[in-house]
Order: C-alpha cells, then sequence, then structure tokens
C-alpha cells in the first residue's frame, strides 16, 4: 500500500490518480512533481496563451525595450535574440565569419588554422614556393600541398605561411636544421 502511494498522486484538476511520471518536476515540491498532471497543465497553458495573445506580446515588447537588430536596425520582438529574422541573422555571419559565435581567430587549432588558410587564402596557388614545382597528384586526385609556419605561432595571416610540396616541406622542418625561436617573441635567434 506504501509502494502504491509513493508511485501514484492525485491531480486536483482532472480528479484522477495517476503515476509520478505523468506530472512535470518542480524541485520546489515535496515530492518533486508538480501538483497538476502534464496533460492538465498543457491544456491550462495552451488555453491561457490563446486567451490572453496580445497580452503575451506587449509583455514580450516591454522587456526587449528598443532593443534593434544588428544587422538591419529594425526593433526586435524579444528580449534575448540579436536579429529580427533568420535572413537578418545568416547575412551578418556570412558576410564576415569572424561574427559567427564559434569563430575562435588564433586561438583555434593548428588544424582547423590549416583548413582555413587552404580555403580562404590559399585557394587557386597550386606552385611551391621553395622548388617552383606544381606538386603531383594522390591517388584521390588532391595535390600534395603543405601549409608550413614561418613564425611557429601558427597565426591567421598569409604572409606568416609558405605553399610547399611535400619534399620541400620536410625539409624545412628538419628540426635538426630548424633555427632556435625566442619563446616571448616568436621570432628566430
Amino acid at each position: 500500500m506504501e509502494q502504491m502511494e509513493r508511485i501514484m498522486k492525485y491531480c486536483p484538476h482532472c480528479g484522477l490518480l495517476k503515476n509520478l511520471e505523468d506530472f512535470h518536476a518542480l524541485s520546489i515540491s515535496k515530492d518533486g512533481r508538480h501538483k497538476i498532471c502534464k496533460i492538465c497543465r498543457n491544456f491550462i497553458m495552451r488555453f491561457y496563451t490563446r486567451k490572453n495573445k496580445e497580452k503575451i506580446k506587449e509583455r514580450i515588447k516591454l522587456r526587449a525595450n528598443g532593443k534593434k537588430c544588428i544587422e538591419c536596425g529594425e526593433n526586435v520582438n524579444s528580449l534575448n535574440r540579436k536579429f529580427c529574422s533568420c535572413s537578418c541573422s545568416n547575412k551578418y555571419r556570412f558576410r564576415n565569419p569572424m561574427n559567427h559565435y564559434a569563430w575562435k581567430g588564433d586561438k583555434a587549432s593548428k588544424n582547423a588554422i590549416h583548413t582555413w588558410l587552404k580555403k580562404k587564402i590559399f585557394k587557386h596557388r597550386f606552385i611551391c614556393m621553395h622548388c617552383g614545382k606544381i606538386p603531383e597528384r594522390g591517388k584521390n586526385g588532391i595535390l600534395k600541398i603543405h601549409l608550413a609556419n614561418k613564425s611557429g605561432l601558427y597565426k591567421r595571416d598569409k604572409n606568416d605561411w609558405l605553399i610547399l610540396c611535400i619534399s620541400c616541406h620536410w625539409k624545412y622542418d628538419k628540426p635538426w636544421l630548424k633555427r632556435k625561436r625566442d619563446i616571448l617573441t616568436g621570432d628566430f635567434i
């Protein structure tokens, strides 16, 4: 009998005895659940929003309180939005990738910076800067071309990188031939 009381709960709205899983979680109540079941609560909320659409819209506008869209300058009708529409959001982000929320700049991983450089800067350049040869293609048809970093700091700067074929990259990056770098500045000693 006691186990049955722990699992079951009475909903005062519909007047039925239901499982605890049929009630939304509520941390401040004694049993950790709402007093009204999920079905009744959803019905009440749906009824309230249909009845009070204008009131809810006014409340949202008051919270936003003159907030403007970053892209076009129109009023934003929500407190936690920066744009008035999806099209404004896409225009803003695609115009400059640095505006994207996940942009890390120079703090990105070496792999991410290599990929970015290959896509954006060295898109159409296929000649090795050291030997002047066009690199051969691999089995998959992609050119065997590498990017070598000059300073060792992995910046998003075009002048900090060399386009090399595999053999030149291997020669350039030989650890026993590399000059030592200053730890603070990254310059060669």
